[in-house]
């Protein structure tokens, strides 16, 4: 069982000008839907994901 937790610096991020912090969650969604996790958001931002690493999605070949 995995589990990880994930908050952003949303004011850095803006600030440093170098990513948008929706490009950076959305990099994320796709991580975790490809290795089947679970993901929730948090109210204070924080964005979590847990489930088994080891499952990939049926429709997903091991690299």
């Amino acid at each position: 069982m995995l589990k990880l937790e994930i908050k952003l610096d949303e004011g850095k991020i803006l600030a440093d000008q170098r990513y948008k912090a929706e490009s950076i969650y959305q990099a994320l969604k796709k991580a975790f839907f490809n290795y089947n996790l679970k993901m929730t958001q948090e109210p204070d931002g924080t964005t979590a994901a847990a489930g088994c690493a080891r499952k990939f999605r049926k429709d997903r070949k091991h690299r």
